[in-house]
């Protein structure tokens, strides 16, 4: 019986035996199923797992005890790492980071420079590029503003004080309101459907 010949450019991780491109990164501890994929310049190391038809590509980075599995895709210069899981056919791209226990799973997407850890997400979390800074839920009732992350209670009491003490100007300050008014909406839309 023949050895199976990995296509030019490739060649078949030894755990797993999923295909790796020559450029990317997997170490020997990391977990590559035979229908996943990882190519370009990404990396999977420690004990990561891409399982299913997951694809890691890009310059996106995959580690610790982290799993990409069924059809999800981790690309561009993303990071999915600790406990994190990314499933179905959930996308992690740009420099977005998944981390500890999150969990991306279903159509959610996850992009851009947002941050998410903590539980799961079974759909996109809220992410908002404002005129002066994004503004991102990196975890069930927090959100993030440029490098403020507070409750969203605590930007709904706060958002002027916060926002003044950062610099902004009154319409910035307007601008941000709404986005905070809309991301209170969502998250106890949220809540209610847990």
């Amino acid at each position: 019986m023949s050895e199976k010949k990995a296509p030019n450019g490739w060649h078949y991780h030894k755990n797993g035996g999923g295909l790796v491109q020559n450029t990317a990164r997997v170490s020997e501890s990391a977990w590559v199923s035979e229908s996943a994929r990882v190519s370009g310049s990404a990396v999977v190391s420690e004990f990561a797992r891409v399982s299913g038809s997951a694809r890691v590509f890009g310059a996106a980075v995959v580690y610790g005890s982290a799993v990409v599995s069924e059809s999800a895709r981790v690309a561009g210069s993303a990071v999915v790492s600790g406990l994190a899981r990314v499933s179905g056919s959930a996308v992690v791209s740009g420099s977005a980071w998944v981390s500890e226990s999150a969990r991306v799973s279903g159509s959610a997407r996850v992009a851009g420079s947002a941050v998410v850890y903590g539980s799961a997400w079974p759909s996109s979390p809220l992410y908002i590029q404002g005129s002066r800074h994004p503004l991102y839920t990196p975890s069930h009732g927090r959100l993030r503003i440029g490098c403020e992350d507070h409750t969203i209670a605590e930007w709904v009491v706060g958002c002027e004080k916060i926002a003044t003490a950062n610099g902004y100007t009154e319409s910035e300050i307007e601008e941000y309101a709404m986005y905070i008014a809309i991301a209170a909406v969502l998250d106890a839309q949220r809540s209610e459907g847990d």
